[in-house]
């Protein structure tokens, strides 16, 4: 004859199979719950770029920002974020974002010259801080520059720059070792005659 277990048996059997069951689960909640928050993400950041391309730079940061909470080793959405905190003049919060590309990739010339172009901004609008934050753009300009000799709207930006701070000679210098570093550029070529006067 089969022996009945006794009920303490069937306990301790049943306490088994719930925990392997569980142990299953929870191996797989983890991932389950990180791809939907990727998902999200991602659809946060679609969202917020195609506001961005309409010119809604301020709807469009409430969901870039949601998408780099959510994924902020993303450059993509980093990037983003940063572009449209620039453009609604928002220039603390967009050097902060570019800020993390540099940390991301300290060789980034367009964060670089995204945190210049803040600080040129910023200069604009700020008497009392103007000479400052005209400084900073410059040391930005020349850290993009640097990151890579072959960003062209540096040399263009940092020319600008200096014409508006009354050193014509110094513009003319910073295009020509623009055309130096770029020979096929077209464009550094037209903004060096077109500084020279020719």
């Amino acid at each position: 004859t089969i022996k009945k277990l006794p009920p303490i048996s069937w306990i301790i059997i049943s306490l088994i199979i719930l925990t392997i069951i569980g142990s299953f689960i929870f191996k797989k909640a983890p991932k389950y719950f990180s791809d939907k928050k990727i998902e999200q993400a991602a659809a946060n950041y679609s969202t917020g770029k195609d506001l961005a391309s309409q010119g809604k730079y301020q709807e469009a940061t409430s969901y870039l920002q949601k998408a780099v909470n959510s994924d902020s080793d993303n450059s993509s959405y980093i990037k983003e974020l940063a572009v449209a905190k620039y453009n609604t003049k928002d220039y603390q919060a967009a050097i902060d974002m570019y800020n993390e590309l540099i940390k991301i990739n300290d060789k980034d010339a367009f964060a670089y010259n995204g945190i210049a172009n803040c600080y040129r901004d910023w200069a604009k609008v700020t008497a009392d801080k103007q000479k400052e934050y005209q400084n900073n753009a410059v040391t930005n300009y020349n850290n993009a520059i640097n990151a890579n000799k072959n960003y062209t709207i540096s040399y263009n930006n940092l020319a600008l720059l200096y014409q508006d701070m009354g050193d014509k000679k110094q513009a003319i210098s910073i295009l020509q070792d623009g055309v130096k570093a770029n020979p096929d550029s077209q464009e550094l070529k037209n903004s060096l005659k077109i500084m020279q006067g020719k």
